[in-house]
């Protein structure tokens, strides 16, 4: 839905899920919507009460906020993220879902629903869920992850597989348990200390269920690569990783070192047999030389029955054949 100049927006009644992320946050409605939002859009979002706020007045709180230009533009982006997805919706006055019986207890009760995300409520229909793992800019941007969110919990199979678990898979696991559907994440991982800090930040919820492999790093065996490649995940490690998945992240190896740019490359290779029909395949950090390397070679081997875009600084691949 689009932002009309004259309506009056308020947070959907069904309450979001609100996740810090870095200085930003991801917002989350209860049909798996999410969008990225700013600082300045999320404190306007938090302020508004049952009687909302038109466009007009949703910008002048922004630009008190952000009296720069370029900040301005950006929380607005942000405001227009959260009415296309849904999470800020316009009302007449007399249909203000606030005047209901009850609805206030309602939500406190989904809150505290077992296998509920831990949060606090806020502003009345905002819950706040802290996502338990240190940020840092090596992170999916913010655009990625609720992309990442949305598409999950869109497809068929909701199948998740993560090369580099982390922020964006608890992100995954809160957004289902708060829209109620189920989701299975698959991480593989090199590091085991952020392994062990990743299993105690996933939501302890029925509706999602996780596992990782834990796979240190090897020298590649890069015999047929276009590239020379430094490492790859033990492939023994690798073995019971069992497909089809809806949705694959390629977020690691950690490749932030020049001798280590091309070291996602055998990710294709490794996926396509594991993949459902309609799949998803996304490359972070496309926008560095060595993935973007990789991306254009993973394009071209794809071939026509694929769409590719970009998502911030993310590659997605997108299987249409057949659509």
């Amino acid at each position: 839905m689009s932002p009309t100049p004259d309506a009056t927006y308020r947070i959907t009644p069904g309450g979001v899920l609100l996740m810090p992320y870095g200085s930003d946050s991801l917002v989350v409605t209860r049909d798996g919507q999410c969008a990225a939002v700013d600082a300045a859009a999320r404190e306007v979002m938090m302020t508004l009460g049952a009687e909302g706020a038109t466009l007009p007045e949703l910008a002048a709180s922004i630009a008190a906020r952000v009296p720069r230009r370029d900040g301005f533009l950006a929380g607005m982006e942000s405001v227009r993220g959260l009415i296309e997805c849904g999470a800020m919706v316009s009302w007449s006055p007399s249909g203000l879902p606030g005047g209901q019986p009850g609805l206030g207890a309602e939500l406190a009760d989904r809150a505290s629903e077992p296998g509920r995300a831990s949060a606090t409520a806020e502003a009345g229909m905002v819950w706040v869920a802290e996502l338990g793992l240190p940020w840092s800019a090596f992170a999916a941007a913010p655009a990625t992850v609720a992309e990442l969110v949305g598409e999950v919990l869109a497809s068929p199979g909701r199948r998740l597989l993560e090369f580099g678990p982390g922020l964006s898979t608890v992100a995954v696991g809160l957004a289902a348990d708060f829209a109620g559907v189920e989701v299975e994440v698959v991480g593989i991982e090199q590091d085991p200390a952020w392994a062990s800090a990743l299993v105690e930040a996933l939501p302890d919820s029925p509706h999602v269920s996780a596992s990782l492999a834990l796979a240190p790093l090897v020298p590649a065996l890069a015999d047929r690569a276009p590239f020379h490649m430094n490492r790859w995940y033990d492939r023994d490690a690798l073995g019971e990783v069992q497909g089809p998945f809806s949705v694959v992240l390629v977020d690691g190896p950690t490749a932030f070192r020049f001798e280590w740019r091309y070291d996602r490359w055998p990710a294709l290779d490794f996926v396509l047999p594991l993949l459902a029909e309609g799949a998803t395949i996304v490359l972070d950090d496309a926008n560095r030389e060595g993935e973007g390397a990789i991306g254009r070679d993973w394009v071209e081997r794809l071939g026509p029955g694929w769409h590719a875009s970009m998502v911030d600084r993310s590659l997605w691949l997108r299987h249409t054949a057949g659509k």
